[in-house]
């Protein structure tokens, strides 16, 4: 497997790892094939947009360095660039820019996991390692980085809205009309988000 062959698939076991664990996460293509860089909608899931405002502003940084990357790619295409020197070449300016513009900005902590699999995915290959060991060694310490990581803002609110739909099963099953449950359910989802997600 060459070196090209081998970026491809740790880009593309980073992009299976974070888009599991951090909702809204997606790649996007660019113009060179097998090429990607990562970015976030925090608006593309209700409810999921203070994932960006949560003080560490690193959603935002990145789109800003996925910016740079993009108009580094369309420079050296119109430069004259083939595709893979170009994609290198916004490569290199995602990088940068990460490492300087976002050095002290820390992502939350699934995402970092995710990257940290990534990267220990590709240093394993790069170390001549088998893909499929690599690839199951990252899962692994990726497991393990997960497990210590605090429940995402998130969850809580997924959490109640379970207690609602029980409390709207109860309800009906009780005998109670449609719409007298669905009141009953989203009361009791609105006191259990009061009670146990900070408002």
């Amino acid at each position: 497997m060459n070196r090209i062959t081998c970026r491809i698939a740790a880009l593309a076991v980073l992009a299976a790892f974070a888009g599991g664990l951090v909702p809204g996460l997606r790649t996007a293509p660019s113009v060179a094939a097998g090429e990607a860089i990562v970015t976030f909608d925090p608006n593309s899931i209700d409810g999921l947009g203070t994932l960006a405002d949560d003080g560490s502003g690193y959603f935002k940084c990145r789109r800003g360095c996925a910016a740079k990357a993009h108009e580094a790619f369309k420079t050296c295409r119109a430069g004259g660039g083939d595709g893979k020197a170009c994609a290198d070449a916004a490569r290199a300016a995602m990088d940068a820019c990460m490492s300087t513009d976002c050095a002290n900005v820390k992502p939350p902590c699934r995402l970092g996991c995710a990257e940290a699999a990534g990267k220990a995915f590709r240093a394993c290959v790069d170390g001549g390692g088998e893909p499929k060991d690599c690839a199951s060694q990252a899962r692994e310490s990726l497991k393990a980085c997960v497990a210590q990581c605090p429940p995402p803002p998130w969850a809580c609110r997924v959490e109640c809205q379970k207690t609602g739909a029980e409390a709207y099963r109860t309800c009906r099953d009780g005998g109670g009309d449609r719409k007298a449950c669905a009141a009953e359910a989203e009361a009791a989802a609105k006191a259990c988000v009061e009670a146990n997600c900070n408002g």
